[in-house]
């Protein structure tokens, strides 16, 4: 996934660059599914000069955005068969405990995993940028 924007903000290695609407936005003009005018933070590892105005262009790299899909999820249905496997062990197998603690098991996944990513969230980081005069 690639983006260009304008850089708005930057604070050390964080940039923050508001998206301009891609190509194919262009020919549906629909508004719904368009990054065009959001706001986006991404990281700028190589240190690629930078100032308040110039264009960039990100990107999320496919195995980064798998990984993320794979821990939204992959980890809370794994932790729902667990929890329902150790609930049927230790309950003799009722099938309404086995599904309370499964979905207990789902939602405390979902949750260790929403905040640990506000804390380390997965940014997409500059490609190239083109400094505007």
């Amino acid at each position: 996934m690639t983006e260009t924007g304008k850089v708005t903000k930057i604070e050390g290695e964080i940039i923050t660059l508001r998206c301009k609407p891609g190509l194919a936005c262009h020919g549906c003009s629909s508004a719904i599914c368009s990054a065009g005018g959001r706001e986006v933070r991404a990281r700028n590892p190589r240190r690629i000069p930078l100032k308040a105005g110039d264009e960039a262009e990100i990107s999320l790299s496919a195995s980064s955005g798998f990984l993320s899909a794979l821990k939204v999820f992959g980890i809370p249905v794994l932790s729902f068969v667990v929890f329902y496997g150790v609930a049927g062990v230790f309950s003799g197998w009722k099938e309404s405990l086995c599904v309370l603690a499964g979905l207990s098991g789902l939602i405390l996944a979902a949750l260790v995993l929403f905040f640990a990513g506000r804390r380390n969230p997965a940014l997409p980081e500059v490609l190239r940028a083109e400094q505007l005069k």
